[in-house]
């Protein structure tokens, strides 16, 4: 387990957002029945706060590089989330804006898989500020530029959606390359 504070960071800003818990509102909305505004409270009350170990791995990360870390994410199910504001069928992306500007997106398939959570801790403490206290998108089998850090809003969009990074050429789909490196015993 990778502690917070050992973990990598990469971002596209020179600082880093502050935002404080006592004012975020996370929306819901676009192809969906019942949109949410929900609060930082509200968002562990109403749904359940659940754990999962998970990599987290840079696209830039080369065999043997640092830009990975293994941690316990604890938050609730993206899927759950979607799920109370009625994801309507003609959702093709889950789009998700974050308080530096930064968007992406995930496929809405992949938005119903259990695993992937609205973060609110790494190993049982807060997010910190650099791991975007108070939320982020964890989705284990894609790379971190996908995870979207302070999240805002979640928009429900009929057609495909480009983030940052896919705007300037890089992949959409983001599966995790397999790595493995060999070391003197």
């Amino acid at each position: 387990v990778t502690s917070a504070a050992d973990h990598y960071v990469v971002d596209i800003n020179l600082f880093t957002p502050s935002v404080e818990a006592d004012g975020w509102r996370l929306e819901v909305k676009g192809e969906v029945e019942e949109p949410l505004r929900l609060s930082f409270r509200a968002l562990q009350s109403r749904f359940e706060v659940v754990e999962e170990y998970a990599v987290l791995t840079c696209v830039s990360n080369e065999v043997g590089g640092g830009l990975v870390g293994h941690s316990l994410w604890g938050g609730v199910r993206l899927g759950d989330v979607l799920k109370a504001a009625g994801m309507r069928p003609a959702g093709v992306d889950i789009v998700f804006r974050a308080a530096d500007g930064y968007s992406d997106s995930i496929p809405a398939e992949l938005a119903r898989d259990p695993a992937v959570l609205l973060a609110v801790s790494q190993n049982r403490r807060p997010l910190t500020r650099e791991h975007g206290f108070p939320c982020r998108l964890r989705v284990p089998p894609i790379y971190g530029m996908k995870n979207v850090k302070w999240i805002e809003s979640i928009e429900v969009v009929s057609s495909d959606y480009e983030g940052y990074w896919q705007q300037r050429g890089w992949s959409d789909r983001a599966t995790v390359r397999t790595q493995s490196r060999i070391d003197v015993a």
